[in-house]
């Protein structure tokens, strides 16, 4: 039996942006190299979005990746070790903690199982 692979579906949107948001992205996406300004902005709108993120978005993400990666080391590099909210991951063994930076603290084991502990 094939190993089912995490894929997300990809749809088509059209949004309407000023010139001048236009243009930032053309010069972010020359800056940084990017082959397209879908792909700029594609980058541009995850970074933003991140911001937005929540200790149990956070847990989620992680559980929809551990379908695919079950490294926790590799899970933590992917999805924690670069976001904005992230203040510090602990790894322990067969698990790990991450805090955000409001206080919020996830832990995940290897075995898939996520946990939440909300600052009180």
């Amino acid at each position: 039996m094939a190993k089912k692979r995490y894929t997300e579906l990809t749809l088509r949107r059209i949004y309407m942006l000023p010139e001048s948001m236009v243009n930032r992205i053309v010069k972010y996406q020359r800056k940084a190299g990017l082959p397209s300004e879908v792909e700029a902005a594609r980058r541009l709108i995850e970074s933003a979005l991140k911001y937005d993120d929540t200790v149990e978005t956070l847990i989620e993400t992680l559980n929809l990746r551990y379908q695919e990666i079950r490294d926790i080391r590799q899970l933590i590099k992917e999805c924690l070790a670069d976001h904005p909210l992230v203040r510090s991951i602990e790894i322990d063994g067969d698990s790990f903690v991450f805090s955000l930076v409001n206080g919020d603290q996830g832990s995940f084991t290897r075995d898939g199982v996520g946990r939440i502990k909300k600052k009180t």
